[in-house]
């Protein structure tokens, strides 16, 4: 059986000289959603968090659906 992994995808900002900005694609992997969840609510940082998204298994969740998870971690 495979283990199977968590994506956490965003987008940061480069420059590129000139006053020219792109965004960049970053990724990070986790071995499960709960270290993935932690990741992006405590290390992310808050401007990097709105275009975030977490690929389990195929499936998308945004950053709306990790703030539900977050919550209920905590809960």
């Amino acid at each position: 059986m495979t283990k199977q992994f968590v994506l956490v995808q965003w987008f940061s900002n480069d420059s590129i000289g000139g006053g020219k900005i792109r965004p960049r694609e970053e990724l990070r992997r986790f071995d499960d959603r709960r270290a993935a969840v932690r990741f992006v609510m405590e290390d992310l940082e808050k401007t990097k968090r709105r275009n975030v998204r977490m690929i389990v298994e195929g499936t998308e969740f945004r950053f709306v659906d990790i703030v539900r998870m977050y919550a209920g971690r905590k809960a």
